[in-house]
């Protein structure tokens, strides 16, 4: 490496300190509830190839699906300018489902481009025919959110017509222009920060960095996995549902052999795509996956990275949940199949875990494995429609560990900024009110060593006419009520 250790060190945390100021940014421009206090979204920072160098704190598979969102960016846009900004919710080239919402941009240098940055962010709704676009009874995806692959910003300039498209689709257009508005902000603070430091040390050192950056964290990542026992584990998980009525059982089913110093996922045995919108599509299930593998193996020794698409594999059988085929529908994927598959690499992740001595204390088993998300909408006090995806859903209790009890209300394995609006604060935006949330008593369940307790949470309209409660929950329920 031409570069010095110690500016190499120096230069990738100063990386890691712009790519934090893109979170900043977001939270301190958008309102919504679960943005600005639950973080759903993530930050990142990639190379010309489109390859993830550095990422946030936030959700890890929403980054995880940027790396594939900006190479189908690369692929498909018929041209890329400097000062561009692309707007992008297809979940079949990227995305989770069509409420996270990525903006891209590429960063120029001597008229090349040189580096990629990106952030991707749940709106409250971007329409489709059920409130906060999780459409329950969708069996398609034209039946589910426009999928967007705009040009939002041309050489410098917003594209209104772009922007109004996005708002007129969605019934919080302000709230939507909003959270748009600190994406693009996001973005911009970032390419300038990326300039400066460009402009500091010098193109070729920043871009030696990012490239050394995952190569080390290769290294790093192929080196503990050597140390674990080859072997071969298996898990499933079930689904009793897939839609409204639905109560056949449906079933993700994972193999996890350990070769060398790499690993192998099978999902072959997954139930066929449903017609229902809780599917998962392969992008959606590979970043699903490296989740126990950022938490449990790289934890916070190893940069999480484009690094884990060389050395984890994963077999995801077409037309199965797992891999859902389009025109299946996805828009519940987060709360669904993808939700799920995350549970079962975990359960396999900690298996081969269990027969390492060296690493015996990382085991944990899934947790979280429900997950109950509440869309509430509303009007609000001045008259105008309001709406949000509550966040006390991520109020679940960690897995027990082999040695100690799990964490109570620790929220969700895929993100350890993942946390829970205040009570006060969800009730001043939406026509709602707490009658309690607390600590569900022995929800930890019975053992020498606990699961952490989940949350319980209680409440009913308030201050308007008519609210409507729509319910996403992974063991395959979803509810609308309408007081």
């Amino acid at each position: 490496m031409g570069t010095d250790p110690i500016t190499f060190e120096v230069v990738k945390h100063r990386l890691w300190q712009i790519n934090d100021e893109q979170g900043i940014t977001i939270r301190t421009i958008s309102a919504s509830p679960i943005v600005v206090e639950g973080n759903d979204f993530n930050v990142g920072l990639f190379t010309t190839a489109g390859d993830v160098a550095v990422v946030g704190p936030y959700v890890s598979s929403h980054v995880t699906t940027m790396d594939t969102l900006i190479k189908s960016v690369i692929r498909i846009a018929p041209e890329i300018n400097d000062g561009d900004i692309f707007m992008v919710n297809d979940p079949y080239i990227g995305c989770l489902h069509q409420n996270d919402l990525a903006v891209v941009s590429p960063l120029f240098h001597d008229g090349k481009i040189v580096m990629w940055a990106g952030n991707v962010l749940h709106h409250s709704d971007v329409g489709g025919i059920d409130e906060g676009s999780f459409c329950v009874n969708a069996r398609n995806i034209f039946q589910e959110p426009p999928r967007y692959f705009l040009k939002i910003v041309n050489r410098g300039k917003l594209v209104r017509e772009a922007e109004m498209t996005f708002a007129l689709n969605s019934r919080l257009p302000e709230m939507v222009l909003l959270d748009l508005g600190a994406q693009i902000g996001a973005i911009n603070v970032v390419k300038r920060r990326l300039v400066q430091l460009i402009d500091e040390k010098g193109i070729d050192v920043v871009l030696e960095v990012l490239a050394k950056s995952i190569d080390f964290a290769e290294e790093k990542l192929r080196q503990r996995i050597s140390e674990l026992p080859e072997g071969h584990w298996e898990g499933q998980v079930f689904m009793d549902g897939e839609r409204v009525g639905s109560e056949k059982l449906h079933r993700v089913a994972v193999a996890l052999e350990k070769r060398g110093d790499e690993l192998y996922f099978d999902y072959t045995g997954s139930s066929e795509q449903v017609e229902g919108p809780v599917n998962s599509t392969y992008h959606a299930t590979y970043a699903k996956t490296i989740v126990p593998i950022f938490d449990f193996l790289c934890g916070g020794e190893i940069d999480w990275n484009s690094s884990v698409k060389r050395c984890v594999h994963i077999n995801a059988p077409p037309g199965t949940v797992v891999n859902a085929q389009y025109p299946a529908a996805v828009s519940i994927c987060t709360l669904g199949f993808s939700w799920l598959v995350s549970a079962a690499a975990i359960q396999v992740v900690a298996r081969m875990l269990s027969r390492s001595p060296k690493y015996r204390d990382r085991v944990c088993p899934s947790w979280t494995v429900s997950s109950n998300a509440v869309n509430i909408f509303g009007v609000g006090r001045k008259g105008k429609m309001v709406g949000a995806l509550l966040s006390d859903h991520r109020g679940g209790g960690a897995g027990g560990r082999s040695f100690g009890d799990g964490f109570d209300n620790a929220g969700h394995p895929l993100s350890y900024l993942g946390f829970m609006a205040n009570v006060e604060d969800q009730e001043w935006k939406l026509p709602v009110l707490y009658v309690f949330r607390r600590r569900l008593k022995d929800s930890g369940g019975p053992g020498k060593f606990r699961g952490g307790v989940t949350s319980i949470s209680a409440l009913t309209p308030y201050g308007t006419e008519r609210a409507i409660f729509k319910c996403m929950n992974t063991a395959g329920v979803q509810h609308t009520s309408q007081p």
